[in-house]
C-alpha cells in the first residue's frame, strides 16, 4: 500500500518535480497538491495524507503557520519542510513545531526520498547542508530550560546511540558505526525510551532535542 502525499509549493514546476521524482517508486503516491496556504488548508478537508511536503514561503499563509495548523487538526500527518532557507531560525522554528524533516530544495533530488524513507521508519531527517552547528545550538539553548542531565538519564553508550538515531541513521547504520549488533543497537533504544517514558522514535528525537539530553 502506497503512502499519501500532498504536495504544497507555490511553484508548479517544483511541485511538477516532486511528482516526477516520486512516480519513480511505487511506494509513494502524490494524492493532492495546492499552490499556497488557503488552498492547502480546504484540501485538507476532504484529502488527509500520511504526509506533506511543505515549502516554508508561500502566499497569503506562511508554510510554518501551516504546519502548526496541519500538526494541532491532524498530528498523525508528518510533515516535510522543504525550502531555501538555511537560516538557523527556520530550523529552530520547525523543530520546535514538530515537523519531522527539513530538507534543502538545493539537495531535493537526492534528499526527499531518503526523507520519506527516514520518515517512514520512524526517524525525522534533516538535510546535510543544515550544519551540525546549527542543532548544536538548539540543543544547548534548550537544554538550558531544562534541569536534567545527561549523567542522570543515559550512559555513554545509549548517548552514542541516540546521538545517531536524532541525525536519522538507521539501527544497521547504527551499529556499523559503533562496532556493535543491530540487536544490541535495538536494545539500547528500548532502554532509553523506557528510561524516559516514551513510547515512539519521533516522541524520543523531539525529547532529546527538546531536553538537551544528547550532545554532539
Amino acid at each position: 500500500m502506497s503512502l499519501k502525499i500532498m504536495v504544497i509549493d507555490d511553484h508548479s514546476i517544483i511541485r511538477e518535480g516532486i511528482k516526477m521524482l516520486l512516480s519513480k517508486n511505487l511506494s509513494y503516491e502524490v494524492c493532492c497538491e495546492a499552490s499556497d496556504g488557503h488552498e492547502a488548508l480546504k484540501m485538507l478537508e476532504k484529502c488527509v495524507p500520511n504526509i506533506v511536503i511543505l515549502d516554508i514561503s508561500l502566499q497569503g499563509i506562511s508554510g510554518i503557520e501551516i504546519a502548526k495548523r496541519i500538526k494541532k487538526a491532524h498530528p498523525e500527518i508528518k510533515i516535510i519542510i522543504m525550502s531555501m532557507h538555511k537560516n538557523e531560525a527556520y530550523v529552530y522554528e520547525c523543530l520546535s513545531i514538530g515537523v519531522d524533516g527539513y530538507v534543502i530544495k538545493d539537495s531535493a533530488a537526492e534528499d526527499l526520498v531518503a526523507a520519506l524513507k527516514a520518515i517512514e521508519g520512524g526517524n525525522s531527517f534533516l538535510s546535510a547542508s543544515i550544519s551540525r552547528n546549527i542543532i548544536n545550538e538548539y540543543i544547548r539553548f534548550a537544554s538550558r530550560k531544562s534541569s536534567i542531565t545527561v549523567q542522570d538519564i543515559l550512559s555513554e553508550r545509549e548517548r552514542d546511540v541516540i546521538i545517531h538515531i536524532v541525525e536519522g541513521k538507521t539501527a544497521k547504520e547504527i551499529a556499523g558505526i559503533l562496532n556493535i549488533s543491530s540487536k544490541t543497537v535495538e536494545n539500547h533504544k528500548m532502554n532509553i525510551m523506557k528510561k524516559l517514558n516514551i513510547k515512539t522514535t519521533p516522541e524520543l528525537i523531539k525529547y532529546a532535542i527538546v531536553n538537551g539530553i544528547v550532545s554532539f
